[in-house]
């Protein structure tokens, strides 16, 4: 399974349940400014995101899960320890995006402490697969595997597949920093006291998936939007949402499928390496679907070891 074909697969169980350059003074200099790449990650990311999501890198590491995501984070970013960079100690916020294509086009923008230099010199991951280098937009860019990334400046780094990482250094190259995303999409990943955040649109482009294996999905076709909040909290993950419906017999429709999944997951719980989901509570007004539910550190650190081993070599991503 490809990195980013797990990523979009992870997305979809979650949405599954919880379904221009600034003006120069007189007699300054004609060089623009230039702009500051730091200051709002989502400025960066480019227009027309399916899905945007957020994340408190602190509060992840300091979870019950955070060695996990540590783990799983390497996997994906693999830089060696000759970049200088260890994810626990240097990042502090991952800004991620999501685009509608035949294969998941990603843009990630993490927020915290690089070292471009170090980065730019790598010739190899952390497992000795070849770091290739290029250039697009005026920005140095490392290919490994299926993951480009670019770091922008000591405090930003650019990650994800090719076509992303190039879309959000094309945009910094034109001095396209205004937000793209939607004031909706800011108001929910701003939540206040929510450590991670996601926001998911389908109006464009549905949902098209009937079924993983002999589990019903078909009920996800109706789903417009998703918006979910999370913190890590005991007993590790709580998740609170609402999904947006094209009208109340999907939305009644989709709170039959929810339980049904539910009850799936049970009983798959041990090839899920053991995650079970707690507490599932799950309502419909109208069109919307209200729900919640928790899943314990130790369900979640399953989830991302399985995850991991998918997009090892051993799970066979490089093979």
């Amino acid at each position: 399974m490809s990195l980013w074909r797990w990523w979009g697969a992870a997305s979809l169980a979650l949405v599954s349940l919880v379904v221009g350059c600034r003006p120069h003074a007189q007699g300054a200099s004609s060089a623009p400014a230039a702009p500051d790449l730091d200051a709002d990650p989502l400025a960066l990311l480019p227009a027309g995101a399916m899905a945007v999501g957020n994340l408190d890198a602190h509060a992840a590491f300091a979870s019950a899960f955070g060695p996990a995501l540590g783990s799983a984070l390497t996997a994906i970013l693999p830089l060696p320890e000759s970049a200088g960079f260890i994810a626990p100690r240097d990042l502090d916020r991952v800004v991620v995006a999501s685009y509608p294509a035949n294969q998941p086009e990603v843009a990630a923008v993490l927020s915290g402490r690089f070292d471009p230099a170090k980065i730019q010199s790598t010739t190899q991951t952390r497992t000795g697969a070849a770091v290739t280098s290029g250039t697009f937009a005026g920005f140095a860019t490392e290919t490994a595997g299926q993951v480009t990334f670019a770091a922008i400046s000591p405090r930003t780094l650019v990650a994800g597949t090719l076509s992303g990482v190039q879309a959000v250094l094309d945009r910094v190259r034109q001095g396209h920093l205004d937000r793209a995303v939607t004031p909706q999409v800011v108001e929910t990943l701003q939540t206040p006291g929510a450590q991670a955040a996601l926001v998911a649109d389908f109006t464009a482009q549905p949902v098209a998936i009937g079924s993983i294996g002999i589990v019903n999905l078909g009920w996800l076709r109706g789903v417009r939007l998703v918006r979910a909040l999370a913190d890590f909290n005991p007993p590790g993950l709580n998740v609170a949402a609402t999904s947006t419906f094209g009208d109340a017999s999907q939305a009644a429709a989709a709170i039959a499928g929810i339980h049904a999944l539910d009850g799936w997951l049970a009983v798959l719980a041990p090839a899920l390496g053991g995650a079970r989901i707690q507490n599932l509570q799950v309502d419909a007004v109208g069109a919307d679907v209200t729900s919640k539910f928790a899943v314990d550190g130790a369900s979640v650190a399953a989830l991302l070891g399985l995850g991991t081993y998918f997009i090892s070599p051993r799970g066979g991503q490089t093979r």
